[in-house]
């Protein structure tokens, strides 16, 4: 992911197809019975809208005051804490942390900290082009977040967002915290589900399927094995012969 220092909207997408087969005579679909598995305890309300943490004016608004003359990194800081807030889906207290060099040489790039309802979130942010000086070129730079932070309400909205079409048996949740730090690129230990059900002849078999829980590399909640290429810092970033 790369980005340009300046404001961005972060949309989130998320889709995915429930598991059905139909085959014959098959009436309408019964509801689940215990032999379709252990049910998670939250049901979880099928939304009309995708997911958001408000308007960009709202989030915003939410930040501190501004800089009168902010330097680079302040300029990044405030995208993180935008980042930050779009990936906790709810308007919370949000202030900067700071910004440490990690890794060195060819592939560079820095950890920072945000500070979301007093949970620290943690950025790699790798620039490019920047001279043996230590000046810098150009603003560019492609972030991903290393540990997230993330709201129950949030998850609950993206997973009802990704089955809004499943109204017949509304797909369920575990229980989660009001907020809390995930490492991303993992699958959490939390986990939804819904209905995949099977029918043939009249016959139905209906039963729970897991989806683990996961941050995505746009510091976005998905759902599904989490991607195994997942947060890889780009050796050639910034390097004037890789485009």
């Amino acid at each position: 992911m790369k980005r340009a220092v300046g404001p961005m909207t972060a949309a989130a997408v998320l889709a995915l197809a429930g598991c059905s087969e139909s085959v014959g005579d098959c009436d309408d679909m019964p509801a689940p019975t215990r032999s379709a598995g252990k049910q998670l305890p939250v049901r979880i309300s099928l939304p009309s809208d995708p997911p958001s943490a408000g308007s960009g004016l709202e989030v915003e608004a939410a930040l501190p005051p501004e800089k009168e003359r902010p330097d680079l990194f302040d300029q990044v800081m405030r995208q993180l804490m935008t980042d930050t807030i779009d990936m906790a889906g709810v308007i919370g207290d949000v202030r900067p942390g700071e910004c440490e060099q990690e890794k060195k040489g060819k592939g560079a790039y820095y950890r920072c900290t945000v500070f979301y309802e007093g949970l620290k979130a943690e950025w790699k942010v790798q620039f490019s082009d920047i001279d043996a000086s230590g000046g810098w070129s150009t603003s560019r730079y492609r972030a991903w977040p290393a540990k997230g932070v993330l709201t129950a309400k949030t998850v609950y909205a993206a997973y009802g967002w990704t089955r809004k079409d499943e109204k017949e048996v509304p797909p369920r949740c575990d229980k989660m915290p009001k907020v809390f730090l995930a490492e991303a690129g993992k699958a959490l230990r939390y986990e939804c589900q819904s209905i995949s059900y099977r029918c043939h002849n009249g016959d139905w078999r209906l039963r729970w399927a897991n989806d683990p829980i996961w941050i995505d590399d746009d510091g976005r909640v998905d759902f599904g094995e989490p991607d195994p290429g997942f947060g890889e810092p780009d050796p050639g970033f910034g390097d004037p012969d890789s485009g």
